[in-house]
């Protein structure tokens, strides 16, 4: 059943251009020869939304999103066509939308409250759990013009989920604030989804969009120009837009290397069109080998131990450039450390990557360990180094804690995981080479991940792991995946048979 309905959606906006004299223009009116440009920010839109399904709407800035929800939210009024709502809608549009700046948060919440049509018996219920959401228990009776443009919108998301909507309309919200609020906005989606809810929401995320969304609708110019999948329509979009929205790709034969924003978004035309897809997002690969996911969540990604924290590539903030056909860069600001991490991916003849790192300090600091590490599926069973082999223990229930397999400080020229043709799954072999002896760990991992790691690691001695400002290339190695490239499912069975002879 639809929820929502819209029809020959269209709005139409008139340009009126200053002339700087203002007698000018009053005449010119007068005479009826004053001329405005007409300019459609909405152009024929017309789509259902079925309850407890979650619709995702993207494109570039200035191609209608906003526009469209606010039509939806009742904010402002269409030109033409026609939008069908039922059930309560709740909007979260514009920070502090609806807040006074001169009452307090406390006094806010029910303001807010009653503009979302909730009544203030729901408010004095959830009003605890309300401020819990929003983490600002120490400021709720603070004037919110005190507030930062964080606490603002903290305060207004918790007052909406709470309002207990049919369908909850969001724009770009899960892009503010600190991490763990964003962590926290995401988790609650999903709880809204889970239970039912209608959501629809607009995002340049297009992570958030490939996990939350059952359908995105993709809007330029105004206009509709691709709706279905998540796969199908962000996988338009990157084809679409290229570079020019942050985007860069390195496409060679069947390898195709996408940048999005310093977000992981998997390309389903890059995956149909040949062997090897290699998806760089934001610090993190993600490899694809005939139609199948090779690797998950973290995918390839980097770490620096400093002190009690780790500091991972896929957390940084990233900006990349496609440097030929085969080379991408790509540079990466460091969440918690005062460096910038820059990665130069290079397809091969063979068809493998060149995978360099290097890191662009700052400001000194102490490193105890670093780790380059590739996450694959869970039906990866088998591992090697170039001194041992093994066999991946099953992820049980009492799996709980990383559990390394290798000798740890015994320095080795590559690790690699292979799946066992019994098993039926037809996954190529994964190897992770390095240009200079490291010390290699093959590692299981807890169940809530369902995954293997073959891992590159390097523990600093005592002095050995300080960075004083300056350029270190502080990894060099190879990425190469498939039974065809250098041997490697050969490797794996040698080594295996030279272990039984012993």
């Amino acid at each position: 059943m639809s929820v929502l309905s819209i029809r020959d959606l269209g709005k139409k906006y008139r340009l009126r251009r200053e002339t700087g004299m203002l007698t000018k223009e009053l005449l010119l009116r007068l005479l009826g020869r004053y001329r405005s440009e007409e300019f459609w920010a909405l152009r024929d839109i017309s789509f259902d939304v079925e309850a407890g399904e979650s619709l995702g709407i993207i494109g570039p800035n200035g191609s209608g999103k906003s526009t469209l929800l606010k039509i939806i939210a009742g904010v402002t009024a269409s030109t033409e066509g026609e939008v069908a709502v039922q059930g309560r809608v709740a909007s979260l549009l514009e920070l502090g939308t609806g807040f006074h700046p001169y009452l307090t948060g406390r006094e806010n919440v029910y303001l807010n409250g009653a503009i979302l049509g909730i009544s203030r018996e729901e408010i004095d219920r959830n009003f605890d759990s309300i401020v819990d959401f929003s983490g600002i228990h120490r400021f709720i009776d603070t004037p919110v013009k005190d507030y930062s443009s964080g606490m603002y919108v903290r305060l207004a998301f918790s007052v909406a989920i709470h309002s207990e909507p049919d369908i909850f309309l969001v724009d770009e919200v899960l892009a503010v604030g600190d991490e763990q609020f964003q962590r926290r906005c995401r988790a609650k989606i999903r709880e809204l989804r889970d239970s039912g809810k209608t959501i629809v929401f607009v995002s340049h995320d297009l992570n958030i969009v490939n996990e939350l969304c059952d359908r995105v609708i993709l809007l330029q110019g105004g206009e509709i120009v691709q709706k279905g999948s998540p796969e199908d329509t962000v996988d338009f979009y990157l084809q679409s837009l290229g570079s020019e929205e942050g985007i860069a790709f390195v496409r060679a034969g069947s390898l195709e290397l996408v940048f999005d924003e310093g977000k992981i978004a998997v390309s389903k035309r890059a995956i149909e069109s040949g062997d090897l897809v290699a998806v760089f997002a934001g610090g993190g690969i993600h490899l694809v080998w005939r139609g199948r996911e090779v690797t998950k969540n973290l995918c390839v990604f980097a770490s620096i131990q400093s002190g009690d924290f780790w500091d991972d590539s896929v957390r940084g903030y990233w900006q990349a450039e496609r440097v030929s056909e085969l080379e991408l860069r790509a540079a990466g600001t460091m969440r918690r450390l005062p460096a910038v991490q820059t990665w130069i991916l290079t397809e091969l003849e063979d068809g493998t990557i060149d995978w360099e790192i290097v890191l662009e300090v700052k400001e000194r600091f102490e490193a105890q360990e670093m780790d380059v590490s590739i996450m694959l599926v869970s039906e990866y069973d088998r591992w090697a180094t170039s001194h041992e082999t093994g066999v991946f223990p099953p992820i049980t229930v009492e799996t709980k804690e990383w559990t390394h397999l290798t000798k740890l400080f015994r320095s080795s020229t590559f690790v690699e995981a292979r799946c066992s043709e019994t098993r039926g799954h037809n996954l190529p072999p994964v190897r992770l080479s390095f240009a200079k002896p490291r010390v290699a760990a093959a590692v299981n991992t807890r169940r809530r991940e369902m995954a293997r790691v073959i891992q590159g690691l390097e523990p600093y001695a005592r002095g050995a792991g300080v960075f004083e400002p300056g350029r270190y290339e502080i990894f060099s190695g190879n990425i190469a995946v498939g039974k065809n490239w250098g041997g490697i499912a050969e490797g794996v069975e040698d080594l295996t048979e030279q272990k039984r002879v012993e």
